[in-house]
């Protein structure tokens, strides 16, 4: 019965998982569509944004491929899906975990540098975000050097693993809500400048922008709010949200 239950979990996180890449997919190709070809002729390639989507995608990529892996070996190579699924010290789910959180800090870092653009390349603006992100750095790497160092029969809500893990979402989450507030209100306030000195019309523009970038932050936000709640409450449904959220991330900063 618990195999079967597992089976279905596993099933149901990789669909949505996929589903997700899919729309990621997508969306990283026009990304790249306007950074190299619907770029300003005298403009110069934003590298920057270029390597950093390019990076984004690649890491997403190979965490479905993994994902599928893990999925063969489970049900047709292990003796036993959940057995096989309960091994987190496996190192391919290391290496899923360490996909994860290098994602997350790409994703957030991405993040952080557009807010330091909109604000005019001031570095006072996003000093707090940056030591926000340094933690959150140091908070993903030991959540996934403790994955390797549990004992059998632990699980990914162990001690050592919780601590660090809830450090992570909760730092990603935070900084995510404050930078995406910083762009808005950035933004917000060059369209009332516009609208002072050009008119409503002009100002549009900006007061679309600040809709879309806080309901890309916002979709974060609520996923990451919802993993949170999750891995605190320990339990396992919080892996249909933890996958997903690896393809939901990524296109954040986009």
């Amino acid at each position: 019965m618990l195999t079967a239950i597992i089976s279905k979990a596993s099933f149901i996180s990789l669909c949505i998982e996929t589903f997700f890449y899919g729309l990621y997919m997508v969306l990283f190709v026009i990304c790249m569509y306007i950074l190299v070809y619907r770029k300003d002729k005298n403009a110069p390639l934003n590298w920057p944004m270029i390597l950093a989507t390019m990076a984004l995608f690649s890491m997403s990529t190979v965490h479905v491929v993994v994902d599928f892996v893990r999925g063969l070996r489970a049900f047709f190579s292990a003796p036993s899906a959940l057995a096989y699924y309960a091994e987190i010290w496996d190192g391919l789910s290391i290496f899923k975990q360490a996909l994860y959180a290098t994602n997350n800090i790409v994703a957030d870092g991405l993040v952080v540098y557009r807010c330091y653009v909109v604000w005019g390349r001031s570095l006072y603006v996003i000093v707090v975000p940056v030591l926000m992100l340094i933690a959150t750095t140091v908070c993903g790497y030991l959540a996934v050097y403790n994955f390797s160092q549990v004992h059998p029969g632990d699980n990914v809500f162990a001690s050592n693993i919780a601590e660090w893990g809830t450090a992570l979402f909760s730092l990603s989450l935070a900084t995510n809500i404050i930078v995406t507030t910083l762009i808005a209100t950035r933004i917000w306030w060059l369209a009332r400048q516009a609208s002072t000195t050009l008119g409503h019309r002009h100002a549009r523009k900006y007061h679309n922008a600040v809709a879309i970038i806080i309901e890309s932050g916002s979709i974060y936000s609520a996923c990451a709010m919802t993993l949170l709640i999750l891995y605190v409450h320990r339990t396992n449904a919080q892996y249909l949200v933890y996958d997903s959220l690896a393809q939901i991330m990524v296109r954040t900063p986009l």
